[in-house]
């Protein structure tokens, strides 16, 4: 019966020892790869600190740089400034020159022109330049105004 128990036993022994050795074996090598995973994972983690510490450095301005940024803008501006004087110089050239008067009228070209205005130019041209020095309202309102009073003046009259 020793034997029969010996020779039951030796086979599963050596089960027993194979899947005991197998499982340590799995174990060992998931503890490894799990090991060396933590290990690159920390790396890893490590890299994307220092990058985002270097970049939050690089991308703030010192206080050297905003100063150099605004004496550019100040620049610019100046610059500008420059290059609309003239501009300014002509707008204020037109104020002075929006005073002034007209001397005379050409003949009308376009076909409303010479709608409005019709055959009675110079009538209406010297009607204007009385109102106008009577009103100060500006000389193309005076024509106009010009115009609409001299409209129905015949309409009474037989010719």
């Amino acid at each position: 019966m020793l034997n029969l128990i010996i020779e039951i036993s030796i086979p599963l022994l050596i089960i027993f020892i194979t899947v005991l050795s197998t499982i340590l074996l799995i174990r060992l090598i998931l503890n490894l790869t799990l090991f060396f995973l933590i290990k690159k994972y920390k790396g890893f983690k490590q890299k994307r600190r220092e990058h985002k510490e270097k970049y939050k450095k690089e991308n703030l301005p010192t206080e050297g740089e905003l100063l150099k940024s605004q004496k550019k803008e100040r620049e610019l501006t100046r610059q500008l400034e420059r290059l609309n004087a003239p501009e300014k110089e002509f707008e204020q050239e037109l104020r002075l020159a929006g005073k002034g008067r007209v001397v005379d009228i050409v003949k009308p070209i376009g076909f409303w022109t010479s709608l409005i205005l019709g055959q009675k130019l110079s009538y209406l041209v010297n009607r204007a330049s009385v109102i106008n020095d009577r009103e100060h309202e500006g000389f193309w309102v005076s024509m106009i105004e010009a115009q609409s009073r001299g409209i129905g003046r015949k309409e009474g009259r037989e010719l």
